[in-house]
């Protein structure tokens, strides 16, 4: 953060108090029948006295507003060419439909006539969904943070007539705003000389602090990831689980570098993991009802949540869970995925396959009032028996446990929650416990019916390109770990539903659809996340349309978004300009960077292709930002992980003990993909030692064919082919005790003139393996390595022999 002391101008005489709103920054499920579509999105029909020109918006959030007093226009040419005829500053509002601060300033000032007055005779006022137009968020944004060095929503700017903020805010209560919208509007006419340096001041701070967002090339020395562990460990919250205090957003994306870290052998990257995970599960910030996690938690023990739910923000979780169990096989997060999914499938998809983007945090303008329970409601709709089994397990009391954020008053209600010292039954499957999920299953689904008549949050119901490649990612991922077609059927749905109905006749991705309507070129979020959805939903399938798209849709990226001198901007050259280009890497609020999710992508193709090209780009760009990753790793963390991803991939190329040596073409494992597993992934030392099972699946392409046996030398001394070998690396703790070869086809091949078994399709070795005495003791994780030699050839011709090394991780427990 920039020192606004330095960077910004202040009007001396100008006394506000600008009051930070709750929808802040992040400094860094059993069926049953949901609300109807319609219900759920649109609110009640009233007569209206006022109609503007957000009327013909499809942004729920702009619709919102449609009806107020004030006369609020979209962003646009129309509103900039208004205020330069009328001579009038800009007032710009940013927002998204479901912030609850954003509705208390709607009710207090958008939709008072006095307030009203003082807008439409002095100002021009725009407002802008911040969710369709990010690029506007995050610069404006940045100038309310160096204005007042915090930020959130509502994001209150005061523009000159060409765009340029020279004044920053965000929730006003009524009384303080007017003064504020009074004084300025008189600085405006007297003063505009002041003004103007204001706005040149801060419009340069804004690219200044843009500018040190990028990067500059430079040589990757130290292991980024090694720094962010460290920064983590002492960051975590061991008591109660994430890091730091209060407020608490979920971690993603240190949940993903700690995911990919505990496949090593670091233990307390795994510990932070679980306690965590397990600690968010048992909040108040999980829906036990109806499924799902809310937003934030306002409190350091995940207990009292920000009520409103996001999409992006449980798609990120389903992919933690999903990674957190196939490390574990915990069926505690076995269930915390299709908790989440329930919840999206039944209440947050549409009937054509994407999904939906949130849930508001308020019913009839009461935080919360969807989620919370009296006792006496409970006693009614339970049968005695749940009712005291339901509030022994989620700690309900008479006098309620939820005191209200905003105000600190009681409101005799409660939010069911669980300690973490409760999570031995909740990792039972055993019905016959009375406290486990199995047996609270039924008061779940009477509580989650009831509350099916109290009023619906607003859902925001347009479709975001990049939330959906988010939840298509975490879909198709947690569809392969956990086995379950569900999840990779929503996922290759939603993935139908963006390709068909959100890009243009050019081949460009479009940002939004609502209702039909489809609108807005797409960021580089939305090409990055949906590139990586795609690529998940192939390595889910192996269906080979899914990584075709992906790589043209990273061709669409690199032509549209691509910086000469390394990483991607946020906005396309067929974007409006605005104040700079900024590469956007910390996200926005809690979505990944795109700059990293891309470069992730790229080394999914590469390992699935093995062409240079895309190992050659994510190089490129990770050289770019490794200054940036060394000084701030855990706030680029996605470019962190791609950047550790990256130095395995150089460290097996080079690695000439491990039989890394790469065949000249690199085409030739195209034809086939490979995966290695354990079973089980957990185990005592006891049975590891008795023995278990490492299986390598592979999947050879549509013609080709790879070889069981190799020819003999006497009949083709000329002619070889390479047999296919299935071998465990240099592993003292482990010991082969038989490999079972799959039985394969007999084939004439009329080129060797021999007759040789091959392999096509679907084909598994199994490894029989046992541990020796040589594991340390005390080590719970050990890495195993398979190496696979073996050569693709069709009817006419043969690909170059090629090697794999596949890895696993043993877990062993005492």
């Amino acid at each position: 953060m920039l020192n606004h002391t330095n960077d910004t101008m202040y009007f001396r005489g100008l006394s506000m108090l600008l009051v930070v709103c709750h929808c802040s920054v992040n400094s860094a499920q059993e069926l049953s029948t949901g609300p109807s579509r319609e219900e759920a999105s649109s609110p009640p029909a009233v007569a209206q006295v006022h109609t503007n020109a957000l009327a013909g918006s499809t942004s729920p959030y702009l619709l919102q507003h449609a009806h107020n007093p004030v006369h609020w226009m979209p962003w646009g040419a129309a509103a900039f060419l208004k205020a330069q005829q009328e001579n009038k500053p800009i007032f710009l509002s940013i927002g998204y439909s479901t912030c609850f601060w954003c509705h208390v300033m709607e009710r207090e000032s958008f939709e008072d006539e006095e307030v009203a007055a003082i807008l439409n005779e002095h100002y021009i006022a725009i407002k802008v969904d911040r969710e369709q137009r990010p690029d506007i968020d995050e610069q404006m944004m940045l100038a309310t943070q160096l204005m007042t060095g915090r930020g959130g929503w509502p994001n209150s700017v005061w523009l000159t007539t060409d765009g340029r903020p020279w004044m920053a805010g965000t929730y006003f209560p009524k009384s303080q705003f007017m003064a504020a919208l009074t004084q300025l509007s008189r600085i405006w006419q007297d003063e505009p000389a002041k003004v103007q340096l204001q706005a040149d001041s801060l419009s340069q701070a804004v690219r200044n602090a843009a500018a040190l967002q990028t990067g500059s090339p430079s040589v990757i020395n130290v292991r980024p990831v090694d720094r962010a562990l460290e920064e983590m460990t002492q960051l975590f919250d061991s008591q109660h689980g994430g890091f730091g205090s209060h407020p608490k957003f979920p971690p993603h994306g240190q949940l993903r570098l700690l995911s990919h870290l505990a496949l090593t052998r670091r233990e307390e990257s795994l510990k932070m993991l679980t306690s965590t995970l397990d600690a968010m599960w048992c909040g108040g910030i999980h829906d036990h009802i109806g499924g799902g996690f809310h937003r934030y938690s306002t409190d350091q023990r995940w207990f009292l949540p920000h009520f409103e739910k996001m999409l992006y923000d449980n798609a990120q979780l389903i992919r933690a869970y999903a990674e957190a169990y196939e490390l574990t096989e915990r069926p505690l997060y076995r269930q915390a995925v299709d908790d989440i999914f329930t919840w999206v499938d039944r209440e947050m998809t549409d009937p054509q396959g994407g999904f939906y983007s949130a849930l508001d945090s308020e019913s009839d303008g009461v935080e919360g009032a969807y989620y919370t329970w009296t006792s006496a409601e409970l006693s009614q709709i339970l049968l005695p028996a749940e009712f005291v089994q339901f509030v022994d397990a989620y700690h309900i009391s008479e006098g309620g446990n939820f005191v209200e954020e905003a105000t600190g008053k009681p409101t005799g209600t409660n939010i069911p929650y669980m300690f973490l010292d409760q999570l031995h039954t909740l990792d039972s499957e055993e019905s016959s416990l009375p406290l486990s999920n199995n047996a609270l299953a039924g008061a779940r689904a009477k509580l989650r019916e009831a509350r099916q008549h109290r009023r619906y949050p607003h859902r925001d119901d347009k479709v975001i390109t990049a939330w959906n490649g988010l939840m298509i990612a975490a879909l198709a991922q947690a569809g392969r770990i956990l086995n379950e077609p569900r999840y990779t059927s929503a996922a290759e749905n939603a993935a139908l539903f963006i390709m068909e109905n959100m890009v243009d006749e050019q081949g460009r991705l479009l940002r939004n659809w609502r209702q039909g309507r489809a609108e807005g070129l797409g960021y580089l979020n939305d090409y990055a996340f949906l590139a990586d959805g795609l690529m998940q939903l192939f390595l889910t399938t192996h269906d080979v349309r899914w990584r075709d798209a992906t790589e043209r849709l990273i061709e669409k990226m690199h032509l549209s978004f691509e910086d000469s001198s390394g990483g991607y901007f946020f906005s396309s050259l067929d974007h409006e300009e605005l104040l700079t280009r900024t590469k956007h890497l910390n996200g926005s609020g809690n979505l990944p960077s795109g700059n990293g999710v891309a470069v992730n992508v790229l080394l999914d193709l590469y390992e699935s292709t093995y062409k240079q090209e895309y190992l050659f780009a994510a190089r490129q760009h990770l050289g770019y930002f490794a200054q940036l990753m060394q000084a701030s790793p855990r706030q680029v963390e996605y470019l962190v992980l791609a950047e550790s991803r990256w130095r395995e991939i150089e460290d097996q190329l080079t690695a000439d003990d491990a039989g890394a040596a790469e065949p000249d073409d690199r085409q030739s494992t195209i034809a086939v993909t490979a995966e290695l597993r354990v079973r089980p992934t957990k185990l005592s030392v006891a049975d590891a030692k008795d023995g278990f099972q490492a299986v390598v699946d592979l999947l050879i392409g549509d013609g080709y064919h790879i070889y069981g046996s190799a020819p003999s030398s006497d009949e083709s001394p000329d002619l070889s082919v390479q047999e296919t070998i299935v071998e465990l690396m240099d592993s003292p703790e482990f010991v082969v005790r038989s490999i079972e070869r799959p039985d394969g086809t007999e084939f004439r091949d009329e080129v060797l003139g021999q007759t040789l078994t091959i392999y096509e399709g679907k084909v598994r070795f199994v490894l029989n393996l046992s541990l020796t005495g040589r594991a340390g003791r005390g080590e719970t994780s050990i890495p195993l390595v398979v190496r696979l030699t073996f050569q693709a050839c069709d009817s006419r011709t043969c690909l170059a022999p090629a090697k794999l090394l596949l890895r696993a991780t043993i877990r062993l427990s005492e």
